[in-house]
């Protein structure tokens, strides 16, 4: 009697194992073919294999993620978000699916949910390829600024400043030979509007108004109006190219006196090697007209125009940080020769996220040449100038930045009244709207 019940017992088993093994192999075979036909393009095919799958395994995050991918694909935005969701539930913090879930509502337009979904990606999955895909999604929602739902940008910067040796420009140091340190405040308003926005060509105009104002040194006071347009080609995925304009108004100190217009007109073209590999090539030339003031006497001898050739690598040497190494030539010709100069600039930059921290690091060195005896010196100056700055920005939401800054200069000239160095350091707020 218990050997018949055994063999009995045994016999079910089989029959169950059997069972469950030709179960287990209908459904490989309906999540195999599935997802080929998602390669193939067959979307409604994978979604009538991937749904017998899910009949047969009703709890499977792979082949839910993969059903997710095929009504995507398919167009049904309903459909795949609800499969989507249910798959990051069965097995949360699933790369591909949150990767998924943000290009979809990357598609509906929906930008802020997409952009969490993509810095999970980047913040969780081991896959380089994901990591890629989502940075440059991110690319596109932080340059276009969020132009699919509304065609213009607003945003203001207000600040702090220490300067240890105030100076109105770089390579014009000469005021009095003076060196004094002040506080002052800042504030920055700019917007813009996009007239065009399409896969290839966009276009923006835009102005901002800069506002400085020192503790003491009022003289140094700046006011600036700036006129933007810019126009932007997208050819394909490699290359992007753009041409500007800007118009720039600029007055000082207390009285608000003319200091100088500026026009500027420049193309730049970015040329994608790899998704982490770019080259950038710029030139601008400035048209520069400067007025006397109290404080600058002799301002309209700079008077000229400058010309500005640049080409920068940019590479991703990590998920979350990335280096840029570049070269500028710059020459600039004045009413008076003295203030112009050939000069030759290397730059060095990297920056990396920590998650709602980011870090940007910069360094370069400037050699100028000037074209003519420097009055009362009896030669042509030669300035060597060095700067070093670091930025440690926190994003506590979307539309908000905190940034604290240190810029260091160091101008080695053989002139010693243009022989200085300066340190600035900065607390900035900054809301985008």
């Amino acid at each position: 009697m218990l050997r018949a019940a055994l063999a009995v017992f045994l016999l079910f088993s089989c029959a169950f194992s059997g069972a469950a093994f030709a179960l287990e192999k209908e459904y490989e075979i309906a999540v195999t073919n599935g997802a080929l036909e998602i390669d193939q393009g067959h979307y409604l095919e994978a979604i009538d294999l991937l749904t017998q799958a899910i009949q047969l395994k009703p709890s499977d995050p792979h082949a839910t993620l993969l059903l997710g991918i095929a009504y995507s694909r398919a167009g049904k935005p309903a459909e795949a978000e609800l499969a989507l969701s249910e798959s990051l539930r069965l097995a949360p913090e699933t790369p591909r699916a949150l990767f998924e879930l943000g290009v979809l509502y990357y598609h509906r337009n929906e930008l802020q949910e997409a952009e969490g979904y993509f810095q999970q990606v980047i913040e969780n999955a081991p896959q380089k390829e994901l990591v890629i895909a989502a940075s440059k999604y991110l690319e596109v929602i932080t340059f276009r600024g969020f132009t699919e739902k509304k065609p213009y940008s607003l945003g203001f910067i207000a600040g702090l400043e220490y300067d240890s040796n105030v100076i109105l420009e770089p390579d014009d140091p000469l005021v009095g030979g003076r060196q004094e340190e002040n506080w002052r405040g800042l504030f920055n308003l700019d917007g813009h509007l996009f007239f065009l926005d399409t896969e290839q060509l966009a276009g923006k105009i835009g102005y901002s108004f800069y506002q400085s104002v020192h503790d003491t040194l009022t003289d140094f006071n700046v006011q600036q109006h700036k006129a933007t347009l810019v126009g932007e080609w997208r050819p394909g995925k490699q290359l992007q190219a753009a041409l500007k304009y800007h118009f720039a108004h600029t007055r000082v100190g207390e009285d608000h006196e003319l200091y100088g217009n500026t026009h500027l007109v420049g193309p730049t073209a970015t040329w994608l090697h790899t998704p982490n590999w770019a080259t950038e090539f710029y030139y601008a030339h400035e048209f520069r007209r400067f007025f006397n003031t109290d404080i600058f006497s002799f301002n309209t001898q700079r008077s000229g125009d400058k010309d500005t050739v640049g080409i920068s690598e940019k590479f991703k040497i990590a998920k979350v940080t990335g280096l840029s190494i570049g070269y500028v030539f710059d020459y600039v010709s004045a009413d008076e020769k003295f203030w112009g100069y050939r000069g030759h600039k290397g730059v060095l930059k990297l920056g990396s996220s920590f998650g709602r921290l980011h870090l940007f690091l910069a360094a370069s060195y400037h050699d100028r040449n000037y074209q003519d005896e420097f009055p009362g010196f009896g030669r042509e100056r030669h300035d060597q100038m060095q700067e070093y700055s670091a930025t440690l920005m926190w994003i506590p939401t979307q539309r908000m930045s905190i940034r604290l800054s240190e810029l260091f200069i160091n101008n080695n000239s053989n002139i010693s009244d243009a022989d200085y160095h300066r340190n600035i350091a900065g607390l900035h707020f900054e809301v985008r709207l």
